[in-house]
């Protein structure tokens, strides 16, 4: 289902729009992150490296503390990987601040 999704919106012709919803359902997905995590990301808490890119997510309903925590999530090499959705995004969008 991730798969079809990405195939019909996260193209290289796809909008801006379209990059933003699919990038952010499949980081959803493989960071088993609820939606308002995900919408409360900012491009400062993102360090994408070689190998994953690692999400500081500092309010979640699990987090009775609200230390924050580092939620990692993998670079695969397939077409619905997380990573490379997020960095197509951020290069379509070239925005600083913001996921969304």
């Amino acid at each position: 289902m991730i798969g079809t999704f990405v195939e019909r919106f996260g193209s290289e012709d796809s909008s801006l729009a379209d990059l933003r919803i699919t990038c952010l359902i499949v980081m959803a997905f493989a960071g088993f992150l609820r939606i308002s995590e995900v919408l409360h990301l900012r491009r400062n808490q993102i360090n994408i490296l070689n190998t994953h890119c690692e999400m500081f997510i500092d309010k979640a309903k699990t987090d009775v503390m609200r230390d924050g925590n580092i939620v990692p999530v993998a670079r695969t090499d397939n077409s619905t990987c997380p990573v490379k959705r997020l960095e197509r995004y951020l290069f379509k969008s070239k925005k600083k601040c913001s996921l969304i």
